[in-house]
């Protein structure tokens, strides 16, 4: 009797050595990875910059006039050329018009690329004050638009230590 327990346990080891074995290689096949799907670059930065954007103005007119967060807002998306964006502009921070009927207070257009924000332009639609402004900036890991007014005038005269920021 005790010869047939040792020729039973002798057959164990060498079964569970074989099914861990068995195991290990089904594991490792390549049919049973999950197939990661890679969402392309230009995909990703859409998704993540087109929308809805409040903020601020901060500028310095000629007139006097001193800006410190006025309120602010713009709605942006791709165009069909690379790296290009537009959007309307408004002087609220509820995406509609301050000051007229106008369906926005202006419109912004720019290129971004890697992070950086060049050749900025803001075309002011408001009656009686029309504005043109350019700048350039950056968009912040967090997403913060920061654009650095470079040249700009309005009804107001010239605007110095000018800014936008702008958050999702």
């Amino acid at each position: 009797m005790k010869n047939s327990n040792i020729q039973f346990l002798g057959k164990w080891p060498v079964c569970i050595i074989a099914l861990t074995i068995s195991f290990a290689c089904l594991s490792c096949s390549e049919d049973s990875e999950p197939e990661i799907e890679e969402v392309p670059e230009k995909e990703f930065v859409e998704q993540t910059f087109t929308g809805r954007y409040i903020g601020g103005w901060w500028s310095n007119a000629s007139n006097g006039s001193v800006y410190k967060n006025y309120p602010a807002s713009a709605i942006i998306k791709e165009t069909e050329d690379e790296n290009k964006w537009v959007g309307e502009f408004f002087y609220t921070r509820t995406h509609t018009s301050c000051c007229s009927s106008n369906p926005n207070d202006g419109t912004i257009s720019f290129t971004l690329k890697d992070g950086i924000i060049s050749d900025f332009k803001y075309a002011g639609t408001i009656p009686d004050c029309s504005s043109d402004f350019r700048g350039e900036g950056k968009v912040e890991d967090s997403g913060k638009i920061i654009i650095n007014l470079t040249a700009g005038r309005d009804c107001e005269g010239d605007h110095t230590n000018a800014r936008i920021e702008l958050s999702k």
